[in-house]
């Protein structure tokens, strides 16, 4: 079971070459682990304010 999960994970790093794509999986990673609500809104609430003061659109 060990070996085939970092197999998969092997796969994912090899798909996200596009620094775009890989930061959206990271943070999809850190929302899926995040089981209690008020941290995913914490964090979600964080990843928006940096996005925007930086100006960075989120979606597209």
């Amino acid at each position: 079971m060990i070996q085939r999960a970092t197999r998969k994970r092997l796969k994912i790093r090899n798909l996200t070459r596009n620094p775009d794509f890989s930061v959206r999986l990271s943070i999809f990673r850190v929302f899926r682990s995040c089981s209690n609500l008020n941290t995913l809104l914490y964090l979600s609430f964080c990843i928006f304010r940096i996005a925007t003061e930086n100006n960075i659109k989120i979606g597209n």
